[in-house]
């Protein structure tokens, strides 16, 4: 991955494959980036890059990402 372009498009990949039976929900989706994020080297922001990356491909793809699903994760690092 050489630029923004194909970082987008690794997103994507991730989000597959869905068959009959079960579908790869916003959770599994955002870790699976994550740790491939982690297996090319990036050992910091990784959790910021994957949100950013998953916002902007909701703005473009409505549905892509689910940000309520992390709507607790936000209210803990509040109290903090």
């Amino acid at each position: 991955v050489t630029n923004t372009f194909q970082l987008m498009g690794k997103f994507l990949m991730l989000k597959g494959p869905d068959d009959e039976d079960e579908k790869v929900g916003t959770r599994e989706h955002m870790e699976k980036f994550w740790y491939w994020l982690q297996e090319k080297g990036i050992s910091s922001h990784r959790s910021g890059i994957v949100r950013c990356i998953a916002e902007k491909m909701n703005a473009m793809m409505p549905g892509i990402y689910d940000a309520s699903e992390y709507a607790d994760d936000d209210d803990d690092s509040d109290d903090e």
